[in-house]
């Protein structure tokens, strides 16, 4: 097998404690697998999950430390082929990153619309680049913890369904941002503080997208209302009601006495490059949505929540998993240290 490239993680970063299951038994799969994991200090699997029930009964089990799911297109002894099972698991893990891996001569453009909202990505054992590459964006898990993950994915989806009204919201995969360029003319970034770490929150939209959903009335505003200032307060009441909601159900699940002290770091804007940083080199967490709406807007507008983080996550800074855990053999499943 090729030598697949390196990703450089921060000398800083620890992991948060998350899993990885596998439910392929092909041995090139695996092998690929090993070589991906290997990288992130992750356990290599002696073998894949071979039963669908146990590959289900861990993916509930471990809620909500797993933070990537392989399966196959192939059809199992039971005859359950791999977009069927991600559809069960999906049932209750609506945002873990599923890869296909798929039949030979198969790729995306063979899948119909419902099989792509299912994973992350597909791949092939013949393309182990591609497959890393699609790790490096979709595995959040190694900074952040899955269950913080679902809070911002659903006050997304929720502050979004009451602000742009008449429109259907779809969520896409969370997935990681490694550069720190601005690709949208209208960004609202907002310093904020969690009782387990301090970073910078981010809404993006395009100008011309903002200035649709108030002219074809798809907002509280009237439509002409789309001067700088209208839209800069249907901007900031977007942000402000998700750091509210968002805020709100952290300290509810993770709040404790002891809080990380305030941390001020600068925040450097290359306007000529389009590119901001702040102040590390913590990937960015990503939650895109899709607003759709048949007539008025007869083109998706796509809009993203980022989060970066100035400190660095701790593992004890989160809910413990249940110690019952430890009686289920970990021989077969990747656990990040």
């Amino acid at each position: 097998m090729q030598t697949l490239s390196k990703t450089v993680h921060p000398s800083s970063c620890t992991s948060i404690g998350c899993n990885i299951l596998v439910y392929d038994t092909d041995e090139d799969a695996l092998a690929l697998i090993r070589s991906i994991a290997a990288e992130g200090n992750l356990v290599v699997p002696k073998k894949g999950i071979s039963d669908v029930s146990e590959l289900l009964s861990r993916a509930e089990f471990y809620h909500p430390d797993i933070c990537a799911i392989f399966l196959t297109e192939e059809l199992d002894e039971n005859g359950l082929s791999g977009f069927d099972i991600a559809m069960q698991i999906h049932q209750s893990r609506t945002n873990v990153p599923i890869f296909m891996r798929l039949l030979p001569g198969r790729g995306i453009n063979d899948l119909n619309v419902d099989q792509r909202r299912r994973i992350a990505s597909c791949y092939s054992t013949s393309e182990p680049e591609k497959l890393k590459n699609y790790t490096d964006k979709f595995l959040y898990g190694f900074y952040f913890p899955n269950a913080l993950v679902d809070i911002f994915v659903k006050t997304g989806a929720t502050v979004l369904s009451a602000t742009f009204k008449g429109c259907e919201i779809r969520e896409s995969k969370p997935y990681l941002v490694y550069d720190h360029l601005i690709t949208t003319e209208y960004t609202s970034l907002l310093p904020v503080q969690f009782t387990f770490g301090n970073g910078i929150l981010t809404f993006h939209i395009k100008e011309e997208d903002a200035i649709a959903l108030i002219a074809n009335e798809h907002t509280a505003l009237s439509s002409t209302q789309t001067t700088n200032d209208c839209l800069n307060q249907l901007i900031s009441e977007v942000m402000n009601q998700y750091w509210g909601k968002v805020r709100y159900e952290c300290e509810s699940q993770y709040s404790k006495e002891e809080q990380r002290n305030p941390v001020s770091i600068p925040i450097v804007v290359n306007h000529k490059q389009n590119y901001i940083n702040f102040g590390n080199h913590t990937p960015q967490l990503c939650f895109r949505y899709i607003l759709l709406r048949d007539s008025s807007l007869p083109q998706p507008i796509i809009v993203e929540f980022k989060m970066m983080f100035n400190s660095v996550l701790r593992p004890s800074d989160f809910p413990e998993r249940n110690d019952s855990k430890s009686e289920i053999d970990d021989s077969d499943y990747f656990e990040l240290f």
